[in-house]
C-alpha cells in the first residue's frame, strides 16, 4: 500500500473512509422510512379494507412493491407522494380481490376521487391531524385543505 505524500491527504482519506461508512444505504434509508410510516399505513388500510389481516396483508405488499422501485422513489421530486400513490393502488386492489361485503367507507370511495376520499378518511375517519395526513399522502398542508373542502362540498351536494 503506497502512502499519499502528504499526512494531511492520509487524514482526508480517512475521513472520506468514514463519511461513506455513515451513509445510510437504500436499504437502510427504505428500512426507516417503514418503520415510520408502517403503523400509519395499516390503521389506512385497515380502515379501507374492514380488515385487520387484509389490512396487514396490502400494507405489506405495498412495501414489497416499494422495495423493488425505492432507488427510483428517491430521485422523485415527492416520495411520499409516490409511495402514498403505491399503497392506495395496492389496497385498491386487494380490496376488488377480496370477497369481503361492503363496508360504509366504500361510498366514500364511489362518491368522491380517491385523493378527496382519501383526505376524508385520514382526518374524519381517523382523526389525523391536518400536518399528519399531509406528511402521509405526500402532499402540502394547503393541497390537503383543497381536497378536503372539495369532499365537503361533494358530499353537502350528495
Amino acid at each position: 500500500m503506497t502512502r499519499p505524500p502528504y499526512p494531511f491527504a492520509r487524514l482526508c482519506s480517512a475521513a472520506d473512509d468514514r463519511s461513506r461508512s455513515l451513509r445510510p444505504s437504500a436499504s437502510q434509508g427504505f428500512a426507516a422510512f417503514q418503520l415510520l410510516y408502517e403503523h400509519k399505513y395499516l390503521r389506512y388500510a385497515q380502515e379501507r379494507l374492514g380488515s385487520l389481516a387484509l389490512g396487514h396483508g396490502a400494507v405489506v405488499a405495498a412495501f414489497s412493491a416499494l422495495s423493488a422501485i425505492w432507488a427510483e422513489v428517491l430521485g422523485r421530486s415527492c416520495p411520499g407522494t409516490v409511495s402514498w400513490q403505491v399503497l392506495g393502488h395496492t389496497v385498491s386492489a386487494v380490496r376488488s380481490a377480496s370477497l369481503c361485503p361492503s363496508i360504509d367507507v366504500d361510498a366514500l370511495y364511489e362518491v368522491l376521487p380517491v385523493l378527496q376520499a382519501d383526505a376524508v378518511l385520514l382526518r374524519d375517519r381517523l382523526g389525523m391531524s391536518l400536518s399528519g395526513a399531509a406528511d402521509l399522502m405526500g402532499v402540502d398542508e394547503s393541497a390537503l385543505v383543497v381536497l378536503q373542502r372539495l369532499a365537503d362540498r361533494s358530499l353537502d351536494e350528495a
